[in-house]
């Protein structure tokens, strides 16, 4: 559907994605060299569930409007794509790929044969080595330990323990695959630097302080609505997702895009493909 000759389409119920382009259709879903991206969504008995998501890489600005509720991203894209190289670590600059995207890190050399293939494993390490013995976290409000391979947290006065079977790779932290598959809380907590206590596994106010951190997924936290954003596949652990729940009768789908010198004059519609 091309957005100058039908400006609205239905929504099908059920689940699935809702792909836009700016230009020239991609060739495939692997296409980094045209403009494109999607909205991911579930409809049914009258409600509206949908996100916008940046956990394989970030192309347009997307926001989604309903009802009172709103979220993804307005900030012009020439300016994000100055500021990601500004704002994030240079271990970052490789998911830079202008004018056409912003990719996620295991696209960007933080794959198993990348050069920072083991970005996150020291401090992994780390934090399993604080638990060899049991000891109380921090915050004191949990005790950590080191059972067997796997490490454990249990809430002071009782309560249900939370438990990672077994050190993860950087690839599997980023990706929440493998050990983490299972385990969304303890790859968030890695992923936002808070893995040592499950005390601030709930605190956005605690996140990204300290390196290493998912800076990719942090840059979109900074410069979403809200500071909502999907910036790794765990993103809505402690609701920091772009997501929302609501009923109304039309979602509105806006496009940011402000085309770098590159793309003028490839630049036509947007349109819902294929």
């Amino acid at each position: 559907h091309a957005f100058v000759q039908e400006p609205t389409v239905p929504c099908p119920t059920g689940n699935g994605r809702v792909y836009l382009r700016v230009g020239a259709a991609p060739r495939n879903l692997d296409d980094r060299s045209a403009y494109w991206d999607f909205i991911e969504y579930a409809c049914g008995d009258g409600v509206w569930h949908g996100n916008t998501t940046q956990v394989d890489a970030f192309c347009l600005p997307v926001t989604l409007s309903l009802e009172r509720e709103r979220v993804g991203i307005t900030e012009s894209r020439t300016k994000l794509f100055e500021a990601f190289r500004k704002e994030t670590p240079g271990e970052f600059a490789a998911c830079l790929r202008a004018p056409y995207w912003i990719l996620s890190p295991c696209r960007a050399g933080f794959d198993e044969h990348g050069p920072n293939a083991h970005y996150f494993d020291a401090y992994i390490a780390q934090v399993w080595s604080r638990y060899t013995t049991r000891q109380k976290t921090p915050g004191g409000k949990w005790t950590g330990e080191v059972d067997g391979t796997a490490l454990v947290f249990t809430p002071i006065g009782g309560g249900q323990s939370v438990r990672c079977e077994r050190r993860p790779t950087t690839q599997e932290a980023f990706l929440g695959t493998g050990v983490l598959a299972q385990s969304p809380r303890f790859c968030a907590a890695i992923n936002r630097h808070v893995l040592a206590d499950p005390g601030d596994w709930s605190r956005p106010e605690t996140f990204y302080r300290q390196e290493p951190y998912n800076a990719y997924a942090k840059f979109f936290h900074v410069h979403a609505i809200d500071h909502k954003a999907y910036g790794f596949c765990y993103d809505d652990v402690a609701e920091q997702a772009a997501f929302f729940s609501a009923r109304g009768s039309e979602l509105t789908v806006t496009l940011g895009w402000d085309p770098p010198a590159l793309a003028r004059q490839r630049a036509r519609s947007a349109a819902y493909f294929p």
